[in-house]
């Protein structure tokens, strides 16, 4: 099948350019490897951008689209609100799906959501798990004495506030990952205290050890995330995951196997040693079942098919 995603966001991801264009590449990736060709329209390239991926990467406007690809695609996968862009796969009777990645707004008869929660709370029952290249990740030989917290620190619903108090009265050092565009922890991140470790915004192979040699992942968000693909990155690092009982939480966590879901920081602090006695294999298992790049572009090709269908009945 000709796939076509569609985002207007900067790609290839560099590390710096959010969490979409990740999960769009791995998607794409994972497509190409079971036997589609994709071609990704994005609305930015990366500086010095060289084409290496399995996929292609093809510049537009954000309104039109090009009409080589117009005419190549059998399906287009869309990341995001493009009213215009529609029209045009309308008129042309042109299949496609949208992936919805935020909150709010109304359901459309293309939309997908990324977890049940998040669908349920749209009023559809269309969803399909995120998911990573679980090749990125490994189970670390010896795990640290520390709790990690990854996340932008600058939003308060992200909880950093919960995690370290959860840390500070378990007794355990917390290493705080996150912050927007300051190369210097220094500059948006001072606590009065001991304890507390800021390193700023991590990517590549310092994130991945980070998650690999943590005794835990904090996850104390306050707001009902549709998904939440640190708790995935976590548990296939094999580290478990403490989270509270908020959007999409309870759909990941395996409770009281690949982590915790916790009433408060109060009860998130008391099982962070509890978290010890948690399998690194069966975390990294449980990913390997449910949220690999792979199963997520097999249940997209589910609804692709769907709507190919329904475009020429």
């Amino acid at each position: 099948m000709n796939v076509v995603h569609v985002l207007k966001k900067r790609m290839p991801p560099d590390g710096s350019n959010g969490g979409l264009p990740v999960l769009v590449d791995e998607l794409a990736e994972a497509q190409v490897k079971l036997g589609h060709d994709v071609v990704v329209l994005t609305t930015e390239l990366v500086p010095s951008f060289r084409q290496h991926c399995g996929y292609k990467l093809q510049m537009f406007s954000g309104c039109d689209c090009p009409q080589d690809v117009l005419l190549w695609g059998d399906i287009f996968h869309l990341h995001g609100d493009f009213g215009s862009f529609c029209e045009i796969l309308r008129l042309n009777k042109k299949p496609f799906v949208r992936t919805i990645h935020g909150v709010g707004g109304k359901s459309g008869p293309h939309d997908i959501y990324v977890s049940r929660s998040h669908a349920e709370a749209h009023g559809s029952q269309r969803y399909v798990y995120n998911g990573v290249n679980i090749e990125k990740y490994s189970i670390s030989e010896g795990k640290g004495d520390f709790a990690l917290f990854l996340g932008q620190v600058s939003r308060s619903k992200k909880g950093v506030g919960d995690a370290i108090r959860a840390a500070r009265i378990a007794g355990t050092e917390i290493v705080v990952a996150g912050g927007r565009n300051n190369r210097w922890p220094s500059t948006w991140f001072s606590w009065p205290f001991s304890g507390v470790s800021p390193v700023g915004v991590v990517r590549g192979d310092m994130k991945v050890s980070l998650l690999s040699r943590a005794r835990c992942v904090l996850f104390p968000s306050k707001w009902p995330e549709p998904f939440g693909l640190v708790l995935v990155e976590a548990m296939a690092s094999g580290t478990p995951v403490l989270a509270y009982d908020c959007g999409a939480a309870r759909e990941i966590i395996l409770d009281g196997y690949t982590g915790f879901i916790c009433r408060d920081y109060r009860d998130m602090s008391a099982r962070i040693n509890d978290c010890d006695e948690l399998s690194p294999e069966k975390c990294r298992w449980h990913v390997e079942q449910n949220f690999t790049s792979f199963r997520m572009a097999e249940d997209y090709n589910n609804f692709y098919l769907k709507s190919v269908n329904e475009a020429f009945s």
